[in-house]
């Protein structure tokens, strides 16, 4: 009598939403934002950053991103205003 291992079935992936499939997306964006913005290139890394806000006003990881991008570039009334957002 042979026996069957429990993990020998087929495996499966785990199903992901799109929600987390979006947010994946997101993250890869953002982290391309910050090495563009560490590149010098403030007003790239600014526009990738509104990008993923046009979709997505609340995201807490873009809305971070872009007010610590602007305070870093001295425009704290507006680093105030979207981090406020990111709540």
């Amino acid at each position: 009598m042979k026996h069957r291992n429990k993990g020998s079935g087929p495996t499966r992936k785990p199903k992901t939403s799109p929600r987390s499939r979006e947010q994946t997306a997101y993250s890869e964006e953002i982290r391309h934002a910050l090495h563009v913005q560490q590149a010098g290139q403030t007003q790239q890394a600014e526009k990738l950053l509104r990008n993923i806000l046009v979709n997505d006003s609340e995201h807490y990881e873009a809305n971070y991103a872009l007010g610590m991008l602007y305070h870093h570039s001295d425009r704290n009334d507006l680093a105030i205003r979207v981090l406020k957002k990111g709540r």
